[in-house]
């Protein structure tokens, strides 16, 4: 029986530590022949099988087990439970417990393990009902009463999880589990600093424990302690040389903080240590995305994913990617592969319960959301996204009304009011996002995310004094949260303080990749003379086979008054390079190869060129299809504009986008290069656009414009439409996000608009190409929404109820789409001539 399997079970163990995976299975094979009757030793098959990534076998060999004639014994129960598990055969894990249970089996295992099961698949609310059941045949059993503790922390029921934390903890004083508790309900609680301290008082109690020191440390790292967290972790892997896990965490910790060159060097190790377990190998896939290297972590989910075919993990991150990319049909797939290996996987349901969503398939959306929420009826993830998908949608009613049902169903947790909030401040609605973020805060006055929520609000009301009393208490005890430290900044600002406002994002932004990184190979092609910077305006562009709107476009700028231009090329095939070394003495060229995506959409190399040849002076910074336009531009040259600029003290200038268009359709639009840009597509959008809130300067947002209303279901849905084209710039000023985000600058009451040149006859194409490309923004997900509406098989126009003929400045001044100031009007009557 199960003893003369013994031998042959601790040979089979022995060959997985070596690796010898082959040879293993060998044995494994022969094994279940010769034991063809023996539960026990099925079992042990089975669960060696799963250990193997045999999941379909793992639980073919179970089933056998479990069909042998006679009683089980509680333990081989077990262990047939947790095999199923581990093969997400969930339901007949539960079932093959039940029916040992209902059938009266007395062994208390039995009812200990269906409440650990149901746990693990994050159904708290079973969970609860389970360990209650035990506690009532064992009032004193230790485990079941932490695992009372833990379903409340899961269930969000924080206040009767401490209750009954506390009330172990006095039974068991030196329980280890209970101080660990203890601190990550504060942790879950949204109170990384009670956690740490509750951490710390654990480790009095345990010194050394490697749980609790992994705790401290993420703890530590919830407050954006790096370092600290860092320290603690380091300590532990050279504790434990043995174990993978400090260096996961290591891993994991770095990620957060976005030290990118860290956590890669630590994951090489931790890859170098187990290379096999696949939590670690995803993590390089994780470092891969944060790199903006998308296409190699696609390549590394999908070799994973053929390695290990009946592992759901590699197909769920490679399904996810490909959502966060845009690439639906790929997401898709990958959601409906994973849910045929594992029916009722949770993330699988929620994923394709939004990439239907941004396909705009309602009837399958309301589907896919009840599938995920009869899964997961008690998970706040589960709502969010369903109302995130009716957001989406469009749905604007029906998502505040599915966020307020979740708030009816889990009224302990603090998500779904959260999300309220952050809905209603996205969608401009102030007054309904202070009400519910009063009503947040009254019931989770400790959570850090309900506290930055009502600075958010705060600060959108105007409330100056009500944010800073937020803040004021977040700084003392979270001085060193990016979070924290990008309000202060934002108060800083609006004090005036721009020099501490910029030096607190020098520290915020200290491993961004769109300011930091290897010094990718920029080249200088031309050999005009370039002057230092000083006294001139200059303009900075970064150009990939744009020749045909460069003739005008240069035409433009040298009327308008830019003193010279500064050009990067990124790799043109179209003539582009040669077009620009064939322009005059003010026109330099430099050429990079590198990657796109990598550098941060170009940033770092833009900031770069700034720094080298634009400090000290006024630095438009465009792109070639962008023309700007301000109050009087008719009139006023920039050199008269820049000089209001310098005598009011400001230092930048915005202009949102605006998306300029023919009234013919997409695939009938003509243009000749050297035509007037404003000639040939004189239309735009008058209204649809939404302004809200942000914690990036300049302190907004706007989105809409034709692309919103054409392309996307919400105007919020649509890119972001505001730059900061126009700065005097200095070593301490950085652009972050594109040039929609920058540091902290001193900012003009008068504001202009890039008329946005983007649906020339070259549409269609440019978007195919840069969908292979695969080096914008996600790996290109906006240019995929495009390419999906081209590909619809109907002529777009692009026409519509907003469409209004471009006149001049004056009108756009009317409409409201930029603004002018009684100062500045003063200054057009004074020098009002270019």
């Amino acid at each position: 029986m199960m003893g003369s399997a013994a031998p042959q079970l601790r040979l089979i163990e022995s060959l997985l530590a070596e690796r010898r995976t082959d040879e293993a299975e060998r044995v494994l094979v022969r094994l279940a022949e010769r034991h063809a009757e023996d539960a026990e030793a099925i079992a042990a098959v089975a669960a060696l099988q799963a250990s193997l990534g045999r999941l379909d076998e793992a639980a073919r060999q179970a089933r056998r087990a479990l069909a042998v004639r006679g009683s089980l014994p509680a333990r081989t129960l077990v262990a047939l439970a947790e095999t199923l598990t581990r093969a997400h055969r969930h339901e007949e894990a539960d079932a093959a417990l039940a029916a040992a249970i209902d059938a009266g089996d007395p062994d208390l295992e039995l009812r200990l393990t269906r409440a650990r099961l149901v746990e693990r698949r994050g159904r708290t609310d079973l969970a609860l009902r389970h360990w209650r059941r035990v506690l009532a045949l064992a009032p004193d059993h230790r485990e079941a009463r932490l695992g009372m503790v833990r379903a409340l922390r899961g269930e969000g029921r924080y206040v009767d999880a401490e209750v009954h934390a506390r009330r172990l903890l006095e039974a068991a004083p030196k329980d280890q589990r209970a101080h660990a508790e203890l601190a990550r309900i504060a942790l879950d609680a949204g109170d990384p600093v009670e956690a740490e301290s509750r951490w710390h008082a654990a480790l009095l109690a345990h010194p050394g424990s490697p749980d609790l020191v992994t705790g401290l440390a993420q703890a530590l790292a919830a407050q954006h302690r790096f370092a600290d967290a860092c320290i603690l972790l380091e300590e532990l892997a050279r504790a434990q040389p043995e174990r993978g896990e400090p260096l996961a965490a290591l891993v994991r910790t770095r990620l957060a903080e976005g030290d990118l060159d860290a956590a890669e060097r630590r994951c090489r190790e931790l890859l170098a240590l187990e290379p096999e377990r696949l939590p670690h190998r995803l993590l390089e896939g994780r470092i891969l995305e944060q790199r903006s290297e998308h296409a190699r972590a696609a390549e590394l989910y999908a070799r994973i994913a053929a390695e290990h075919p009946q592992m759901p993990e590699p197909a769920l991150a490679a399904a996810e990617l490909a959502l966060r990319q845009g690439d639906l049909r790929t997401a898709e797939a990958g959601f409906r592969t994973v849910l045929a290996l594992v029916p009722g996987e949770i993330a699988a349901e929620l994923g394709l319960l939004a990439t239907l969503a941004e396909q705009g398939l309602a009837a399958e959306v309301e589907a896919a959301a009840a599938r995920a929420l009869a899964l997961a009826p008690n998970q706040p993830r589960a709502h969010l996204r369903r109302a995130q998908a009716l957001e989406t949608l469009g749905r604007l009613e029906a998502a505040r009304l599915a966020l307020l049902e979740a708030r009816s169903a889990m009224p302990h947790r603090e998500e779904p009011l959260l999300q309220l909030v952050r809905l209603t401040l996205r969608h401009g609605d102030i007054a309904a996002a202070a009400t519910h973020a009063e009503a947040l805060l009254a019931a989770h006055p400790r959570s850090l995310a309900a506290r930055l929520t009502a600075c958010d609000v705060a600060l959108a009301q105007a409330v100056g004094e009500r944010a800073r009393a937020v803040l004021s208490e977040l700084a003392s005890e979270l001085p060193e949260h990016r979070e924290v430290q990008k309000r202060l900044a934002r108060l800083d600002w609006l004090d005036g303080a721009i020099p501490r406002a910029r030096r607190r994002w020098a520290r915020i932004t200290r491993f961004d990749a769109r300011l930091h990184g290897p010094p990718d190979p920029i080249v200088r092609l031309d050999t005009h003379p370039l002057p230092m910077p000083a006294g001139e305006v200059r303009a900075f562009l970064l150009v990939r086979n744009e020749v045909a709107r460069l003739p005008w476009l240069l035409e433009y700028y040298r009327k308008l008054g830019v003193d010279r231009f500064l050009f990067l090329d990124n790799d043109s095939d179209d003539g582009t390079r040669e077009w620009l070394l064939a322009q005059g003495p003010d026109v330099h060229l430099f050429h990079t190869p590198a990657s796109f995506a990598t550098s941060g959409a170009g940033m770092r190399w833009i900031n770069r060129l700034l720094d080298e040849h634009g400090s000290g002076a006024w630095c438009l910074t465009i792109d070639a299809d962008e023309v700007l336009v301000y109050p009087h531009v008719e009139r006023l040259s920039l050199e008269r504009l820049t000089a209001y600029l310098d005598a009011i003290g400001a230092e930048a200038m915005v202009a949102p986008m605006l998306d300029m268009y023919a009234d013919t359709p997409l695939d009938a639009v003509v243009y000749e290069p050297g035509q007037s840009l404003i000639e040939a597509f004189p239309w735009f959008d008058a209204t649809g656009y939404v302004r809200c809130d942000s914690n990036d300067f300049p302190y907004f947002r706007r989105h809409g414009g034709c692309r919103a209303r054409v392309f996307h279901e919400t105007p919020n849905a649509g890119p972001v439409l505001q730059k900061v084209p126009l700065i005097r710039w200095a070593p301490d000023i950085k652009y972050t996000s594109s040039k929609h985000t920058a540091f902290p600058c001193r900012l003009a009451d008068v504001s202009g608009a890039l008329l946005h040149f983007k649906y020339l006859p070259d549409f269609a194409a440019s978007v195919r190409t840069e969908v292979a490309r695969g080096q914008h923004y996600l790996g290109g997900k906006e240019y995929r929404v495009y390419l999906r509406r081209l590909e619809a098989g109907e002529s777009l126009s692009l026409m519509g109820p907003p469409s209004c003929r471009y006149r001049d400045s004056g009108q756009l001044v009317e409409l409201g789409l930029i603004q002018t100031s009684s100062r500045f009007e003063a200054h057009v009557r004074d020098h009002g001539t270019r």
